[in-house]
């Protein structure tokens, strides 16, 4: 394909500025018909091994299950399994842009490109830093205030994506760590500031790791370049011993001066966890064995369970919750026992734990559900979330027929209602049971995990000789999977895959 350079390839800069806005899901849809009238193409070379083929037979996935074991042809489930493929639909769409961008103009456009936006999304989150100083009155909002600013207001500051935060946390990363391996340090300390912003501790730890891996990883390839030559690619560039230090002093800085309520947090969860593990038996956290959680099993738990946790006599909730549960099966008394179980979790702000819980024990229910999962739109996903009425659109809201499966009635969705009732401090990251391998697990089993595997991180990992930034991408990326659902929210995935695109094109 004929390949021109560019300044700046507006259209995709464009495009992605609609299509990763989260406040409003229209303006995503937009995007992708904008960006398909400017640049109409639709030879994605499926068969040609041009794209990933994981989203594809995902769809397969969806549809056999649909048509074999699932068979809810009502009105309301048919709208929102046609409304669960159309996101990966989308994410496809998206993914072919993309690629033809580069294919088209190369990767010192896409390079040039991604500078303008780290400066347009420096702007955003400064801009909107600087709103929360008036409505508070505050030149310092992280101090000393109620929620939802005080500690909490980095959550407010979205960047470009215009709605939550652990987006930005992430592309910023990302971005963060492209620049630094382009040498472009100013806007590396761009994206680096729109990370340390949000004061997200979940984030600072995994972008913080990321960057001592990076200085063990440059150590290592100096003192052993001979011996170790394939350090080469993923190692930082010159003079790593000065910017890395410096990058992670400014974010020990910032969260001692900017939010020491954080600060303060973050060593405490930090010793809370230390400290909290139980010496003896399986190394469990002692709050495995208080008596205010739950063990897992009190809420799938056979008869001979049941007698042991019985003679345990260890906790008393779980105790509570298998009498209960064992005097009657009636489906009321099932989800009332699951809801207060559930609200024990939330208040623990374990709930994301307990989503995880109800995906293994889904899973282990029967053969189907271990290998072709809930299906569609009927366990754990963004679009399970807007479809079952949790959403503001007027799309979801309004228009289309509300669905709920009776798997996500029983499980997840009780989080979510859990969550809403209780006071805001409970309203976590730790308690939403979003989380992409919730969702690939417990809606596609285990043939779409093994898609995933194969056809998505394997259409990257086949060219991994190739990569040098691309892998810690990819370590940014895979604890991020677990608090969102990476795919159904079309923000993250499309940063991830034009960086790993242009990391590959460079080495052509």
């Amino acid at each position: 394909m004929e390949n021109k350079q560019k300044n700046i390839d507006w259209v995709l800069l464009l495009f992605l500025l609609l299509f990763t806005n989260q406040a409003m899901f229209s303006v995503k849809i937009l995007g992708l018909i904008f960006v398909y009238i400017a640049r109409p193409n639709f030879r994605f070379g499926i068969t040609k091994g041009r794209v990933p083929l994981f989203i594809p037979l995902l769809l397969l996935l969806g549809i056999i299950n649909y048509l074999l074991f699932i068979r809810d042809f009502s009105t309301e489930y048919t709208v929102a399994f046609i409304a669960g493929n159309m996101l990966w639909v989308f994410s496809f769409l998206s993914f072919h842009q993309i690629k033809l961008s580069i294919e088209r103009y190369g990767a010192g456009t896409a390079h040039k490109t991604l500078k303008l936006f780290i400066v347009l999304h420096f702007l955003f989150c400064i801009g909107q830093l600087i709103r929360i100083m008036f409505i508070t009155g505050q030149l310092n909002p992280y101090v000393d205030l109620p929620f939802p600013y005080g500690m909490s207001t980095g959550d407010n500051v979205f960047g470009t994506f215009m709605e939550n935060s652990l987006y930005n946390v992430t592309v910023s990363g990302f971005l963060a760590i492209y620049f630094l391996f382009k040498r472009n340090w100013f806007h590396a300390m761009l994206a680096s500031i729109c990370v340390i912003l949000v004061f997200s501790n979940f984030g600072t730890i995994v972008f913080t790791s990321v960057l001592l891996g990076l200085f063990a990883t440059g150590t290592l390839y100096a003192l052993t370049k001979d011996k170790l030559p394939w350090l080469k690619k993923i190692a930082p560039p010159s003079n790593f011993a000065l910017y890395i230090p410096a990058y992670i002093s400014l974010i020990i800085f910032l969260y001692v001066t900017v939010s020491p309520d954080n600060a303060d947090y973050f060593v405490a969860k930090v010793k809370n966890k230390i400290f909290s593990i139980e010496v003896e038996g399986k190394n469990n956290y002692k709050g495995m064995i208080s008596d205010q959680k739950p063990y897992p099993e009190a809420f799938t738990m056979t008869a001979s369970e049941y007698h042991v946790l019985k003679n345990k006599e260890k906790d008393k909730v779980s105790f509570a919750i298998a009498t209960k549960q064992s005097e009657t099966s009636d489906k009321a008394s099932r989800i009332t026992i699951m809801r207060n179980m559930t609200k024990t979790y939330v208040l623990k702000l374990q709930g994301k734990t307990l989503a995880v819980l109800e995906t293994m024990q889904y899973l282990k229910s029967s053969p189907i559900h271990l290998f072709f999962g809930a299906g569609t739109t009927r366990f754990s996903s963004h679009i399970a979330q807007k479809m079952a009425g949790y959403d503001s659109s007027r799309l979801f809201m309004n228009v289309l027929p509300r669905f709920a499966s009776p798997e996500y009635k029983e499980n997840h969705v009780l989080l979510i209602e859990e969550r809403i009732k209780s006071d805001k401090e409970y309203y976590s990251t730790a308690n939403f049971p979003d989380s992409f391998y919730n969702q690939i697990f417990g809606e596609y089993g285990i043939l779409g995990a093994l898609m995933f595997l194969f056809f998505y991180v394997g259409y990257f990992l086949k060219q991994i000789h190739k990569l040098s930034y691309g892998l810690w991408l990819f370590v940014i990326l895979l604890p991020f999977a677990h608090l969102s659902y990476i795919f159904d929210t079309m923000c993250v995935m499309p940063f991830f895959e034009w960086l790993l695109l242009i990391d590959l094109e460079n080495d052509n």
